[in-house]
């Protein structure tokens, strides 16, 4: 098949949703599709096709780097999309590329895959402000109701997307297929002893001591500020617990600060961006992963974690606790003091029961991999090309009868 994925980010530019596309379109490629991204890019002024991606020019946004506004309409586009011959489109996003993938799905007659990555209900504050939100909302899900219901099919990584589409009056089925990770790339036993131990020195993890790692957008949705007042306030009169964050983002000279104000500097370690390539050295240099965000619906850098052994301890979240099993992969938490109880039951263990309990968690999260997780995204393209040729030919019916009930008038 050919295949058109639109985002309205891709790389040089790291998101979860990057890491999720690119992964798509490596193991597309390996089953022997042909595969074209579509995506905007902020640097670019006019459409360039290059190693299998379509930038299309758009003005930056300061406020969210890497993301840049295309115009949701475009001859060039058109006419590169039509050379390509798509037998599916499939978007996932709901940004302007997106929309031009919904309109020349349209167009060409091709069937609409939608995939929602992202709970948006976090992320208004960005756009407007607090007072604002409540009509933001409205206006939001009207218009993902329309959206949603012009794809023959809506794919989402987690249950969550199920309450959130209800929000929006959006009555078609979701099918749940949970995110995928590169296994073979997010695999400890790529790393020696030494090149682990050398990489801990260099953090600022010392002998004996037990790190967590967060990896991610230093956002407001991601609570981030909620782990740092734990750590101050569970594990502030013992310094062997380190708490690792990689990322950058708008909140990491508050997040700092915190930090510096609660006394946490050597105990807190901001690493920065980081890489992707070099991020699973760093999972390999921590002993777990730890999240506070309540706006995930399938965290792919936990998932990276996980693949490396690390187990994930996150807060509760009702709709996404199956993402954990407590006990077996992880642990889940509902306030700081059971974080610091977890935390501290973890520092117990002694190497060799670490070490297991880590091999035990990469065994589990195997099932995750992009090659397997591929096969379910193809079958849902199969039923998109099924239900789009079904209301093809419902609509043929009606221009039919139409016709017929005309002729009988006249």
């Amino acid at each position: 098949m050919n295949i058109a994925l639109f985002v309205d980010v891709y790389y040089p530019f790291i998101n979860g949703v990057v890491t999720h596309v690119a992964m798509l379109r490596d193991s597309l490629q390996k089953r022997g599709h042909n595969v074209l991204i579509v995506t905007a890019d902020p640097r670019l002024r006019h459409h360039t096709i290059r190693d299998g991606v379509l930038y299309c020019p758009a003005i930056g946004i300061k406020k969210i780097y890497g993301f840049g506004l295309a115009s949701p309409v475009s001859r060039h586009r058109m006419s590169a999309l039509a050379e390509f011959k798509p037998d599916i489109i499939h978007v996932h996003d709901e940004f302007p590329v997106a929309v031009f993938g919904v309109y020349a799905a349209k167009k060409l007659n091709v069937p609409l895959v939608y995939t929602l990555h992202t709970m948006y209900d976090e992320y208004f504050h960005y756009a407007v402000s607090r007072r604002m939100i409540p009509i933001a909302k409205q206006t939001f899900y009207r218009y993902i109701n329309i959206f949603a219901n012009r794809a023959d099919v809506i794919i989402s990584p987690s249950a969550k997307a199920i309450d959130f589409f209800r929000e929006c009056k959006v009555t078609k089925p979701v099918e749940i297929i949970p995110n995928s990770i590169d296994t073979e790339k997010f695999n400890p036993d790529r790393f020696s002893y030494e090149t682990i131990k050398k990489k801990r020195a260099i953090i600022g993890i010392g002998e004996g001591d037990l790190a967590g790692i967060f990896v991610g957008r230093l956002g407001k949705e991601k609570s981030v500020d909620y782990l740092i007042e734990a750590w101050a306030e569970e594990f502030g009169d013992e310094p062997r617990y380190k708490l690792i964050i990689v990322g950058d983002g708008p909140e990491r000279p508050a997040l700092e600060a915190l930090a510096s104000s609660l006394g946490m500097e050597k105990q807190v370690i901001f690493v920065g961006k980081v890489d992707h390539a070099d991020i699973p050295l760093y999972f390999a240099a921590s002993d777990f992963y730890v999240t506070a965000s309540l706006s995930e619906m399938m965290s792919i850098s936990m998932l990276e974690g996980m693949s490396m052994g690390l187990p994930a301890i996150v807060r509760f979240d009702p709709v996404n606790r199956q993402q954990v099993e407590h006990g077996k992969n992880g642990f889940i938490y509902n306030d700081k003091k059971e974080l610091g109880e977890i935390v501290r039951q973890l520092g117990e263990y002694t190497p060799s029961q670490l070490d297991d309990f880590h091999h035990r968690v990469r065994e589990a999260t195997l099932s995750a991999s992009s090659d397997r997780n591929v096969d379910k995204i193809l079958e849902k393209y199969e039923k998109a090309k099924e239900i789009h040729a079904t209301r093809q030919s419902e609509k043929r019916l009606e221009r039919k009868i139409f016709r017929f009930r005309l002729k009988v008038k006249r």
